[in-house]
């Protein structure tokens, strides 16, 4: 499922980091709409938690694409929540907040670079 997310880099960032870190920033626009593949951000999430050594260690990255895709609203084409998940208490939501972000922020770079 490809979603369109809003990016935006902080240009300013990439001049500011200690000289040992520091690159041009290779992204013209600061602000882009790009489309992402959630599905991958999800796993992203999944391989990112769940240690390769594990036995099984594949099925268990899946854990963050079974929970999160049926939050997804299928119905526009950018990534929001689905209108149900209003029901669902504030705790799981900042979860699932920090899991979006840093599922779709490196599936974003990975497709990128």
């Amino acid at each position: 499922m490809t979603k369109n997310v809003a990016i935006r880099i902080d240009q300013q960032s990439w001049t500011t980091a200690s000289p040992v870190f520091r690159k041009q920033c290779p992204f013209p626009q600061p602000t882009q709409i790009s489309a992402v593949n959630f599905g991958r951000a999800m796993l992203w999430v999944g391989m990112m938690s769940v240690s390769s050594r594990m036995p099984q260690w594949w099925a268990a990255s899946l854990w963050a694409v079974v929970r999160y895709f049926a939050a997804v609203d299928q119905g526009v084409p950018q990534l929001q929540l689905h209108e149900f998940i209003e029901d669902i208490d504030s705790n799981p939501k900042r979860v699932l907040s920090d899991d979006w972000g840093t599922g779709v922020a490196v599936e974003w770079l990975d497709s990128e670079f």
